[in-house]
């Protein structure tokens, strides 16, 4: 990560992952990127944008650039995480604060026991006799009430 200054949170994020390097500068050199490794280009300075890109693309480098979807190769979704549940969300890079608000919502609105409920479904699935489509019939009218509530 290349960056004039680093803030402690981010000290601390990159302290705790071994692959991750802070770099006191924002410019980087073709030496100080691997190849084949993934870019994320954060920062609202038109040269600094231009730069890393043109370095990135010159490395083969995947790239994700921070409100620019055109200069993407993929999109960071937003994920929300409650026990084995997980749900992704994007908007292709058009609009990635409408997906952190919905991330924040869905983690608001999320019941916690969710990793209980989950556990019930699939004790219950072990045990239902039948053929698939009994089995999926008899799953869809236990969960129906999920999607009615939202109505």
């Amino acid at each position: 990560m290349f960056a004039s200054a680093f803030s402690e949170p981010v000290q601390k994020l990159a302290d705790a992952h071994d692959g991750v390097r802070l770099i006191p500068r924002w410019r980087a050199w073709p030496w100080d990127l691997g190849r084949s490794d993934i870019s994320i280009v954060a920062t609202v300075e038109p040269r600094e944008v231009r730069w890393s890109v043109g370095l990135g693309r010159l490395m083969g480098h995947i790239m994700n650039v921070a409100d620019v979807p055109e200069g993407c190769d993929f999109y960071m979704g937003g994920i929300v995480t409650n026990g084995s549940l997980k749900l992704a969300i994007s908007t292709d890079g058009k609009a990635p604060i409408l997906a952190k608000r919905m991330r924040e919502w869905l983690e608001d609105v999320l019941p916690e026991d969710v990793e209980e409920n989950l556990d019930e479904l699939l004790a219950l699935r072990r045990e239902l006799k039948g053929d698939f489509a009994q089995k999926q019939a008899t799953l869809r009218a236990l969960t129906r009430h999920f999607r009615d509530k939202a109505s």
